[in-house]
């Protein structure tokens, strides 16, 4: 499967050059200053700022005229990962003579020194004292023959430089950001091929997992690549137990290694980016990412991979096959509004065609906003105190996931069956009533989208006319048409006898102990109990329609198990009682 993303990402290079990585990636937030080398000597440029702004979600700096000049620069410029560095101190974070990148702290607190350029800088002049070790020697002394000798005067002059400016330039030290300094020629085109140059002395020796485990094979060196992996005392799965003395799970060559390199490059400049789904297509050889709440704006067969944002690289979160997977639903879906909460819904009534815009209402309305940031989200890390909401969560959030993003909609219909309700339960005990009719219609409206009928507002129109049919008959000839008809007058009751406490607060925690009742006949007990709790409240020439139903559901046996579908609808629905 990755292979197969990498060789679709493969084709985009090839066709856009090292401009399909570079033109995504997005330096660290800090201050970035070029200093260009003149007959006069080195003259700094402006230093300029660039930061990602989370409140605007824009990119602060990217509209500056040297912006994508500053990015080729970087990108070359940067550390495969920490513990891969020139400097042994860490505290230059650069892989080249021609730039420097570090804390401003590191300035600031003075552990940015002589000492530290000097160091930094002597492994550059002979990185062969780096590389002790014979594999990692050989690796190095291979490019260094493409690559030929460092300009050793050039990193001298700008040695000094640094030692003469560094300690005195004028920048802002309080942000705990990046300082970086990329000194450059006057031909841009020069100099950009100077910094690949010297981006790949330091790639080539450290773009392997570890060098120990390197195997020479018909002249040809293969090893472990360094993306997602580690070989470890902690991660022994990964060894392949069947491959005798050579347990690596798998090996590359110089040039799949370095091709997957650019591969996990490209995926973290979309991860910069907020970019974390990212579908392949196998068919039109594309590659889409998207951030959270975009549509993928176009049907997709190849797979689709979710990734996160780590310190170094980008983390495969998930990764799926998809087929025909579309931006638009199977169905159009209509969001209806059964129970009336009182307050202007635009949703409703509308047509909803496309999978992005019925996930932000699920999200919503069920899930509090917390569904579609935390999809990934580990367990432990969850920051939602409601319990209730967190473990519908965990429970549904993966099949969710598939069924909008990934047109794997396996049983989808009984899983929001199961969760809407625990949902709605939880809003009725906790006193959330307009929450849950909410929700209770995104239920309905959701199972009359997946059975594609309109039995759900035939039946609530049906039960409605019927039960004020019954109220207002002032003989006791009557009598439930069916056990639906008498658990949704149940619902009614339940509603209306809380409606008459003169508790500031009305005391919704009842109905959903009464709610939730498996047995009829402790729901009647519980509804006499609440009859005469109330009864102070109760007019009796007022109250008759109340009575005449009350008695009716007191004696009526039903024949099948309590339904709560129904009496949830008749709980939440506009009560009978109080219309004309």
């Amino acid at each position: 499967m990755l292979k197969d993303c990498i060789d679709i990402f493969k084709e985009n290079l090839e066709k856009k050059t090292d401009a399909y990585v570079i033109d995504h990636h997005i330096p660290k937030d800090g201050t970035y200053l070029l200093i260009k080398k003149t007959p006069r000597g080195f003259e700094p440029g402006v230093p300029f700022d660039i930061r990602y702004d989370k409140k605007s979600k824009s990119l602060i700096g990217s509209d500056n005229t040297q912006f994508r000049y500053i990015c080729y620069l970087d990108y070359y410029s940067k550390l495969i990962e920490m513990n891969k560095p020139i400097d042994t101190g860490k505290v230059i974070h650069s892989n080249n003579f021609l730039s420097y990148a570090f804390k401003k702290e590191s300035l600031k607190t003075g552990k940015l020194n002589e000492e530290s350029i000097k160091r930094y800088n002597q492994i550059l002049r002979d990185p062969k004292q780096k590389y002790k070790k014979a594999k990692a020697k050989a690796l190095y002394c291979e490019a260094e023959q493409t690559l030929g000798e460092i300009n050793a005067s050039l990193l001298q002059e700008i040695e000094e430089w640094m030692l003469e400016h560094i300690f005195s330039l004028e920048v802002d030290l309080e942000k705990k950001d990046y300082l970086k300094l990329f000194f450059v020629l006057e031909d841009e085109k020069e100099t950009k091929e100077l910094y690949q140059k010297e981006s790949m002395r330091y790639i080539i020796p450290n773009i392997y997992n570890n060098n120990d485990f390197n195997q020479s094979i018909d002249g040809e060196i293969y090893g472990l690549p360094n993306n997602n992996m580690g070989m470890n005392t902690k991660k022994p799965y990964l060894a392949n137990r069947k491959r005798g003395g050579m347990e690596l799970p798998y090996m590359l060559n110089q040039e799949e290694v370095l091709l997957q390199s650019q591969f996990f490059d490209y995926l973290m400049s979309l991860a910069s980016e907020r970019k974390y789904d990212i579908y392949f297509d196998i068919e039109d050889r594309k590659i889409i990412g998207l951030r959270a709440g975009e549509n993928v704006g176009q049907p997709v067969t190849g797979y689709y991979m979710r990734i996160a944002k780590e310190k170094n690289e980008a983390k495969i979160v998930d990764f799926k096959n998809v087929v025909s997977c579309s931006p638009n639903l199977d169905q159009p879906f209509l969001y209806k509004v059964f129970f009336k909460t009182g307050e202007e819904n635009t949703d409703a009534g509308k047509t909803i065609r496309k999978g992005n815009r019925l996930e932000e209402l699920i999200d919503e309305i069920l899930f509090n906003k917390c569904l579609q940031s935390n999809y990934f989200t580990a367990p432990e890390n969850l920051l939602i105190t409601d319990g209730v909401l967190a473990n519908q969560l965990l429970a549904s959030r993966d099949r969710i996931h598939s069924w909008l993003h990934t047109n794997n909609g396996t049983d989808v219909s009984a899983l929001m069956e199961q969760v809407s309700k625990a949902l709605i339960q939880n809003s009725i005990k906790n006193g959330y009533l307009k929450k849950a009719k909410k929700q209770m219609n995104l239920r309905w409206s959701l199972r009359e989208y997946f059975a594609q009928t309109n039995e759900m507002e035939e039946l609530m129109e049906s039960k409605e006319q019927k039960l004020k049919k019954y109220i207002s008959t002032k003989s006791g000839e009557w009598d439930f048409e069916d056990d639906e008809e008498y658990y949704f007058a149940i619902g009614q009751i339940l509603s209306y006898l809380i409606s008459k406490s003169k508790a500031a607060k009305k005391p919704l925690s009842l109905g959903y102990n009464i709610l939730t009742m498996k047995n009829n006949e402790k729901i009647k007990k519980d509804l006499r109990r609440l009859a005469k709790k109330y009864g102070y409240a109760m007019e009796q020439n007022q109250e008759k329609g109340f009575q005449r139903l009350l008695s009716k559901a007191l004696q009526y046996a039903p024949e099948s198990p309590v339904n709560e579908n129904m009496t949830y609808a008749g709980f939440l629905a506009d009560s009978i009682f109080k219309k004309k």
